[in-house]
């Protein structure tokens, strides 16, 4: 009767750490997941981390264009302010030139030339000044597309930050369910011991 009752609790021993075995691999491959998932999202955050500083970055450099437009447009305007007044002076002097009469017909010609150029640097200057508008506008359009990917990028990364975190709780948990497990599996086998024992002292 006794032999009998020591052969179930050992063949009940014997299934319990079988099952202990089981669940200790089950922890054992969970935390390992979680590892692997942790170590892929610290890898994206750190992806995410580096795009926000290219991304600040590239903000400095469209905000240094839309300066550098800005004081094109300053120069432009200084350059038509100088055409116009030396289209006033060319005026006086054409007109100085016809009250000369024929004295005055080679200055009425240098006049004339210097009119023609004075209209062009004011045409050239427009130019310039329309594409120094277009650049500024373009780096002030492409500042507030970085700006909100930016935005986008940094909620990314606080969200990554937040999951690393709930991942490294997951990763404890895991640790510590082997632990139990495996001391468990200890006290079982010295349970398995000590009925291998009882049962030799019966036998």
């Amino acid at each position: 009767m006794v032999s009998t009752t020591l052969e179930q609790l050992t063949a009940s021993v014997l299934q319990t750490e079988e099952d202990m075995r089981f669940a200790n691999q089950l922890a054992r491959t969970a935390g390992e997941r979680v590892q692997a998932s942790a170590s892929s999202m610290q890898s994206s955050a750190s992806v995410l981390d580096d795009l926000n500083l290219y991304m600040q970055r590239l903000d400095q450099v469209f905000d240094e264009l839309g300066s550098q437009s800005m004081r094109i447009g300053a120069i432009v305007g200084s350059i038509q302010d100088i055409s116009r007044q030396t289209n006033l002076l060319a005026l006086n002097a054409a007109i100085e030139a016809a009250r000369a009469g024929s004295h005055g017909r080679g200055f009425a010609v240098v006049a004339d030339e210097v009119r023609n150029l004075s209209r062009q640097a004011a045409e050239s200057s427009a130019q310039i000044r329309q594409i120094a508008t277009g650049l500024e506008q373009s780096a002030e359009h492409a500042r507030q597309g970085l700006q909100q990917l930016s935005g986008s990028t940094r909620l990314g990364l606080e969200k990554a930050q937040v999951a690393l975190h709930s991942m490294g709780e997951l990763q404890s948990g895991a640790v510590a369910r082997v632990e139990v497990v495996e001391r468990i599996m200890g006290r079982l086998a010295g349970l398995h011991e000590l009925a291998l024992q009882a049962k030799r002292m019966v036998a």
